[in-house]
């Protein structure tokens, strides 16, 4: 292989031999630029069938006239790089240059360990999204892949995802426009009845291998594929299948059975399951008449995107640490959803305390559609209000854990003990997962708890911030009244029912004030709980460092990577790692101070939502007393100069008017009130900091 040339391009490495052609990557120097190359690998043009040189043109020519963004595009060659690629190409035939896909295929992510039980939801989804998108584009344009599989989708960087990665389909080389004849073509595990049988086909073909994808994709392996059967012998068995099977296995006793379910152990919510099953019941008929006949006005990969684009809640309750999901519509409200909850859970409405993964307060009046998200594989957290787990907790281990724990010295065949340790590696995921989202869920709780506890001190500022303008106001009526009795008083009935009022609102106003010091009060003995919650809350984060299984899951993962090609004894390490894996959760879900925690932190919420509606009540009434007497004060102010004949006297010297206005007095005497407003709202501003500082060292949390 070439790593330099004259140009400024180079072959930098091989990603890919089939049957006759090739693929490189080649670079280039000075720009950086990537294209991935494909080249037939035969010396001579006359050591090819017509059939291949027919393919190898006709992928090339649908490669230049499609367009989609989930289609690896076709990118024309520079002549430079043209000239210098003719010395790879004996045959002659057309150069394929194509954007290059960094993150390499879909096959290389199914083959990792990690993955040998499936990929994450938010992975199949992605998947289904953009392939049945660029198969639906294909089959508009009459053309069949007749070759989908992990192969031959790559993955390819993209900013507008979470995950940052898009999906396309390659390698049309077996790609046709669609004619109804028959050619025996494609990769034989993917490959639907009809072409086995060498029958007429259509377009409907690349439902079955796309369906057998997807179910790969979920469950870690394909359907119909049987340990120890050929293809052609899958295929006789296949006849057999029922019209909802999805699935094909043997017993111990080598029977052949059938399945209409995906099954248990994979990512993937139980509602997008269901819903995913009924959809491979269709694509993966064996009569290809029938076959996505589900859709009759439209066709399957329109029907996959109604069900991807379905809105699906997953739940977390922490009461019997497990996931829960439903299909909501934008005018579900959450009460409804609590009805479900009720239903699955057995715990009432009224023992029900949602909180969203954002740690806000859910109320059942609200549409559940507020907290539905697809980056966020929990929703809703659902804590049971006077408890915080089942204390009569019961989790049944899977056959194959206790078959490991329980039967340690049995001897297996070596592909049975590598699945034995697959599935044990994705039981310790599945529970880490668990313990994961139980935490995250105490730590949404407890962060529920400060927000809410944040707004109320900012409610109980603005509270004290409102009694000192009403103590403005006090103050104000008080010094004008007592100007009036130094001055002499008048009889003036309007001025009587005046300050009659003024008496009324002065007593509310001292309700007022003898309230705040009550909240106040009552906020510092809400503060005192917090902080000893706090402490528990800390001590709880503690045991939950204790409880990680992520050395166990590693553990786990060597040995299967390490295990020799004919090794058919358990390894104890593996079944140490199991063991510790059940003991960190149930140490876990028995922290003796989680129950008494939610337990009080729920009771210390409904408080703090109580108080939070008095204070809104208070700061109104409040403002309603302030407004009030304002009023009142501008009132008695026009009345005294109404009658500045009366009880005031002009030679006074509070109220002299020295050839002044009515207006011009009035306006003194209100920038002076504004003033000296401003002048005691600085004091008391800066006191009233001096106190919070003072008080925050003796009582921050």
């Amino acid at each position: 292989m070439e790593t330099s040339s004259s140009s400024d391009w180079f072959q930098a490495k091989l990603l890919g031999n089939g049957s006759f052609g090739i693929v490189s990557l080649w670079k280039n120097k000075k720009t950086g630029d990537k294209l991935a190359i494909k080249t037939c690998k035969m010396n001579l043009l006359s050591n090819l069938t017509p059939r291949q040189i027919e393919r190898w043109e006709l992928e090339v020519s649908i490669m230049k006239n499609i367009s989609h963004k989930n289609i690896v595009a076709f990118h024309d060659l520079s002549p430079a790089l043209n000239q210098q690629l003719l010395k790879h190409n004996p045959t002659g035939l057309p150069i394929m240059s194509m954007e290059y896909c960094e993150k390499g295929n879909l096959r290389s992510q199914l083959n990792m360990i990690e993955n040998s039980c499936g990929l994450f939801e938010q992975e199949v989804r992605e998947i289904l999204q953009d392939i049945s998108q660029a198969l639906k584009y294909l089959h508009i344009k009459r053309i069949t892949h007749r070759d989908v599989k992990p192969e031959n989708i790559v993955l390819q960087l993209y900013n507008h995802r979470k995950s940052a990665t898009i999906y396309k389909l390659i390698d049309l080389g077996y790609a046709k426009e669609i004619t109804g004849t028959a050619s025996f073509v494609g990769t034989l595990q993917y490959l639907a009845p009809e072409i086995f049988h060498n029958d007429k086909y259509s377009h409907v073909v690349d439902y079955w291998s796309f369906g057998i994808t997807t179910f790969e994709i979920i469950c870690g392996f394909r359907p119909f594929d049987v340990p120890h059967m050929t293809p052609f012998k899958s295929f006789q068995n296949l006849r057999n299948k029922g019209p909802n099977d999805i699935y094909m296995y043997r017993k111990e006793n080598n029977e052949i059975c059938f399945s209409s379910e995906i099954l248990r152990e994979n990512f993937i919510s139980q509602c997008l399951k269901q819903h995913l099953e009924n959809w491979l019941r269709t694509v993966l008929e064996f009569n290809q008449k029938q076959r996505g006949n589900l859709y009759p006005n439209r066709d399957a990969f329109s029907g996959l995107q109604e069900i991807l684009n379905k809105k699906i809640i997953v739940i977390f309750s922490m009461y019997t640490y497990e996931f829960y999901s439903y299909e909501i519509e934008d005018s579900t409200v959450l009460s409804t959803v609590q009805d479900w909850i009720s239903r699955d859970i057995k715990m009432l409405k009224t023992e029900q305390f949602l909180i969203s993964n954002d740690s806000e307060s859910v109320q059942k009046d609200q549409f559940a559609v507020r907290y539905f998200s697809q980056d966020n594989d929990t929703m809703l957290y659902v804590f049971k209000k006077d408890v915080s787990v089942n204390k009569n907790f019961y989790h049944k281990l899977p056959i194959y854990v206790r078959t490991l724990i329980e039967d340690a010295s049995k001897m297996y065949r070596s592909d049975d003990l590598k699945n034995l340790y697959k599935q044990a590696l994705f039981y310790v995921s599945k529970e880490k997962k668990h313990m994961q989202t139980f935490e995250r869920g105490m730590s949404s709780l407890n962060k529920m708890l400060l927000q809410t506890y944040s707004q109320i001190k900012g409610l109980l500022f603005h509270a004290r911030q409102m009694v000192v303008k009403l103590l403005h106001r006090i103050n104000f009526c008080r010094d004008f009244e007592k100007s009036l009795k130094d001055n002499g008083s008048f009889p003036n009935k309007r001025l009587e029912a005046n300050l009659r009022d003024y008496e009324d609102l002065l007593n509310k106003a001292k309700e007022c004030v003898r309230l705040y010091k009550t909240y106040f009060c009552r906020n510092f003995c809400i503060n005192n709980n917090i902080r000893g919650l706090q402490s528990i809350f800390d001590n709880i984060e503690r045991n939950f460092k204790d409880c990680d299984i992520s050395s166990s899951y590693d553990e786990i993962l060597f040995h299967i990577k390490t295990m020799e090609e004919n090794q058919s004894k358990v390894n104890l390490k593996v079944v140490k790692a199991l063991a510790g894996v059940i003991r960190m959760r149930d140490k876990l879900l028995r922290i003796p101070t989680i129950n008494d925690f939610v337990r009080n932190v729920i009771k210390c919420l409904l408080k703090i939502e109580k108080f939070s509606t008095v204070l809104n009540c208070f700061i109104q009434d409040v403002a309603n007393i302030c407004n009030s007497m304002e009023r009142n004060k501008v009132l008695r102010i026009r009345i005294v100069y109404e009658n500045k004949n009366g009880a005031i006297s002009t030679s006074s010297p509070s109220f002299s008017l020295n050839g002044c206005s009515q207006l011009d007095l009035k306006k003194i005497l209100e920038e002076n009130e504004c003033w000296r407003y401003k002048f005691e709202e600085f004091i008391n501003s800066n006191l009233q900091n001096y106190k919070e500082i003072r008080l925050q060292e003796n009582y921050n949390f």
